[in-house]
């Protein structure tokens, strides 16, 4: 499944359970928006919503230490990101972000 960028995701959010679980209900499977991380001057954080459909949202951190967060492809409208991705609580979807599309494991 291809991206979707939303201008905001956090647009419609609810909260089941805690706070720490946001949902979008409303903003298509996959959708992402690049956002700022940690107060910096470059964009470090894709926020998306699950692609499964179940609306949660998470987040890919761009990090220069790989140890710390994801590599990516440096490609803003096409990012690749390794290693998977795995959406932690809820659903629990596990798969890659490659060249703008979903795919899952």
């Amino acid at each position: 499944m291809k991206i979707n960028f939303v201008d905001n995701i956090w647009d419609n959010t609810t909260y089941k359970e805690e706070p720490t679980r946001c949902y979008n209900t409303t903003a298509p499977a996959g959708s992402v928006q690049w956002m700022m991380y940690n107060n910096s001057d470059r964009e470090h954080n894709l926020t998306f919503t699950c692609p499964c459909g179940c609306g949660k949202i998470g987040a890919v951190i761009v990090e220069t230490d790989t140890e710390k967060g994801w590599k990516w492809n440096g490609d803003k409208i096409n990012p690749t990101f390794t290693p998977s991705i795995l959406q932690i609580g809820g659903c629990c979807w596990h798969g890659y972000l490659t060249n703008g599309e979903w795919i899952p494991v």
